[in-house]
């Protein structure tokens, strides 16, 4: 049997499955196929793991013990970590309309059981590599003096590096690619924090303060709109 083409390095998979049988199936055929898996037996764990581990490409059931599947997929769509990652829908309901509200929430794929193994490792390789393409196109962010590096997870004013955590990152990315803007914290933990029940407004006021200190350009690029919430101009380039 000739094998589908997969990334040459080992890619990530979380599999969203709480059916130890089918998640046992689905782990074995990625690992034959070199791919590295995590797991998530439920949809707030699967949650959790997209944020934390940012997998290459999650798998996602429908028929989940707390969660609806297309809930998951709706609020993985809405995450700022997980908006991007491709997911397929491998599930046992194969009506049209369960498909095109798959599609409509934001899947990638939909994939009916009893499954296809070189048909769904193909499909597998095919988001991955068309994810990455795209992303390798889109990875830069710049406005003014402040450039933000997706590939590398970095940050810059001109060439110098600022140390930043991830949800900042986050966040001033979703500053920037709404500039001009106002942006109520509602909409900012919407949006960076998803359903993180954990957060609140001060949660996002902290983040903006910390974003300040890190350099003055991003200090002045960032407005406050008392009532309102936030606004991102773009700073002066500095010679």
């Amino acid at each position: 049997m000739t094998q589908p083409q997969t990334p040459k390095s080992a890619r990530t998979i979380l599999l969203i499955e709480d059916d130890p049988d089918a998640a046992e199936y689905l782990r074995t055929l990625l690992h034959v196929y070199k791919f590295r898996v995590i797991e998530a037996n439920g949809g707030k764990e699967g949650l959790r793991l997209a944020r934390q581990q940012r997998p290459d490409l999650i798998i996602l059931d429908i028929m989940l013990p707390d969660m609806d599947g297309f809930q998951v997929c709706n609020t993985l769509r809405k995450t700022e970590e997980s908006k991007q990652i491709p997911i397929i829908i491998v599930s046992a309901r194969d009506q049209v309309h369960d498909k095109v509200f798959g599609f409509e929430l934001g899947a990638d794929d939909y994939v009916t059981k009893p499954i296809q193994e070189e048909e769904l490792i193909a499909r597998v390789g095919a988001k991955i590599r068309r994810a990455e393409e795209n992303f390798a196109t889109n990875f830069l962010i710049q406005r003014g003096a402040l450039r933000i590096d997706l590939y590398a997870h970095k940050v810059f004013v001109n060439e110098e590096e600022l140390p930043i955590k991830t949800l900042e990152l986050y966040l001033l990315k979703y500053l920037m690619e709404n500039e001009g803007l106002v942006l109520s914290r509602a909409q900012i933990l919407d949006n960076v924090w998803g359903n993180d029940s954990n957060v609140n407004d001060r949660t996002v006021d902290a983040h903006i303060y910390s974003l300040r200190k890190k350099h003055r350009v991003i200090s002045n690029a960032i407005e406050t709109v008392y009532g309102g919430g936030y606004r991102f101009r773009t700073p002066e380039t500095e010679g």
